[in-house]
This record gives C-alpha cells, structure tokens and sequence, in this order.
C-alpha cells in the first residue's frame, strides 16, 4: 500500500525507537552531570533528603535534581514499638540472617536443628559469634542491620536492649498478585507469592513454566517447529509473563495482550514475526483467562466478584467489606 514491505517497514520503526532511546540516554547524562555540578557547589554541607512512603513500604525521594535513591532505604524503617525477643525470635533472625550465605545457612538449619530449648539462647551466641558473615560491602545494606541489631540482642544488659523494632525480610515476590491474592483470598496465588508456609516460589517463572506445559497439551497443532521460537521465548522470557500478568489484573484485553507479545518478541529476536509465530503468541492471548483459571482454580470467579463489589461501591455508596487472606477486613 505504501511501497514499503513489511521488513522495510520495521526495519523503521526500529530507527525511530533507537533515536528516541538516543535522546533518552542524552537527557539522562545531562540530569547527571547537572547533579554532579551540585554536589560539588555542596560539598562539606549536611544534606537533609525528603522521602515518601507508600502502601509497599517503598520509599521514593521527595526532591528531584538532588536526591536520594536506594532501594536499601526500606530496610531502615522499624516498628515504632519495640518487641520483646524471646529464643524463637532469635532464632528466625538468624535464618534470616543467613539467607546471604547459602552454606552457612545450611550449616545454621542443621546446628538449631540439634539443639536444645533449654540452653539455645547460649547455643545460638556461640555459633553466630563463630559464624558472622564477611565482605558487608557486598550484599544488602539489610544484613548489616541485621548483624548490629542481632548482636545487640545477644549482649543486652538491659530490658530495653533485649527488644527489637527491625523488621524481617519478606521474600515476597510480585506485590501486586500478592495484594490481589490477599484481596480475593486465593491460596494458589498466595503460594506462588511466596506468603504460605512451605518451599519457596517465584511467581513469574511458575507462569512461564504452566504457559509451556498449557500450550503443548491444549493447543499441540499450532506449537510445531515453525512457531518453536515463539513458544520458547513464552517459557524463557520473564519480562513478557510479568507485564502480561500484571496488565491481566489491571483488565487488559487480547487485543493490547497480542500486540505487545510480538513487540517484545520482535525486539528480544530483532525480526519480525512469522505467521505461525503470531498465530501461537495470539492464541496464547486470548486464552489467557482460560490459561489464567487453570493454573489458579477460581480467579476469575473471585476477581469478578472484587469488581462487582467495587461497582456496588462506587454506583450506590454502600460499605463493602472484604474479609482477606491475612484475617484483615477492608471496609
């Protein structure tokens, strides 16, 4: 139609998308050389940073030429009242603690799983003061605290040294399926989030396992050598089965779905999209509600009922309480 092959046509589109990530990347080094000429005019001067909290505990900055920015931030904040650490507290701070040194917390998990209640407090100094992690400037700000605060602990002469505020981590993975599973109470979505006892998960890489596994037993015919790429770069690529995920919670149709996956596609492979290839990634698409009530029995169900709840909110200003997963009713 326009004298220019569809080849030619991305070809392109790719030129315009480096040009603008060209601008991008020159205004990003100008923001930085502006910062840099601040923090010299302010050298020597105590600097004071504004932040903001948000409903995750993520802490964003408050200013915008000169600021602060750290996800290591988060790991500072601590209950306003202090709890009382009793022999299993410690003990869960030390497997924390761990968690930066696999071998150690190996040898941690099978020392506290010998030991006896009755003598652990003094059990448990002994093999933290012997087994300290090193090489701090390596791994998260977080292991630090957790290392001053544990060895507070262990030397307390008072009451009040005997009591903690810092927070554990939470190896929580995905905050917005973990909100909706909290919000619909369903315990797959909680499981794969990492908030139910047991082994551990990550939510993304579990999509991009089940959405393989569904197109080779649901769909074989479309899944043969010629779309293999598309079906791989399903498996393969974390990226695409987050935002598809995601976008799924915000109510994104197949339309929006399909066009984004051959963009991501494209871009991961630099070509274009073959016919069977689109053809596997738009079946993906438009079955992903039908993908989605597979691998997390009565979703859907569940999310319809959120939003009927919401519209009965917002139509007729009624009170709507949600009673979640965690105990919590939201009113």
């Amino acid at each position: 139609m326009c004298g220019m092959s569809y080849a030619e046509a991305h070809v392109q589109t790719k030129k315009f998308q480096m040009h603008d990530e060209v601008s991008s990347i020159r205004g990003r080094r100008q923001l930085i050389a502006t910062n840099g000429d601040i923090g010299k005019i302010f050298d020597g001067f105590p600097l004071y940073f504004s932040t903001k909290l948000d409903y995750r505990f993520r802490m964003y900055p408050g200013q915008y030429l000169l600021s602060r920015v750290t996800g290591f931030l988060k790991y500072t904040l601590q209950d306003f009242q202090p709890t009382l650490v009793k022999n299993v507290g410690l003990r869960n701070m030390l497997e924390a603690y761990y968690m930066a040194d696999p071998t150690l917390l190996e040898k941690f998990l099978q020392y506290k799983s010998v030991i006896t209640n009755d003598k652990s407090k003094k059990k448990l100094k002994t093999f933290f003061f012997e087994n300290r992690l090193k090489h701090f400037d390596k791994i998260p700000m977080y292991f630090e605290l957790l290392d001053t605060e544990i060895q507070k602990l262990f030397n307390a002469k008072s009451p009040e040294d005997k009591k903690t505020g810092l927070a554990l981590e939470i190896d929580q993975v995905g905050s917005g399926p973990m909100l909706v599973a909290i919000l619909t109470g369903n315990k797959k979505l909680a499981e794969k989030c990492n908030m139910m006892p047991g082994e551990t998960h990550c939510i993304y890489s579990y999509v991009q396992e089940e959405s393989y596994s569904y197109l080779k037993m649901t769909y074989p015919g479309f899944c043969g050598e010629d779309a293999d790429e598309a079906l791989l770069f399903l498996k393969n690529n974390r990226d695409a089965q987050k935002r598809a995920l995601m976008c799924f919670f915000y109510k994104q149709r197949h339309q929006k779905r399909t066009k984004k996956l051959k963009e991501q596609f494209e871009e991961l492979l630099g070509r274009a999209v073959t016919d069977p290839e689109y053809t596997l990634l738009s079946i993906y698409s438009v079955k992903y509600d039908k993908f989605i009530s597979e691998i997390f029995p009565g979703l859907n169900e569940q999310l319809a009922l959120l939003e009927e709840a919401m519209l009965l909110l917002v139509n007729n200003h009624k009170e709507v309480k949600i009673h979640t997963l965690d105990d919590c009713i939201l009113t």
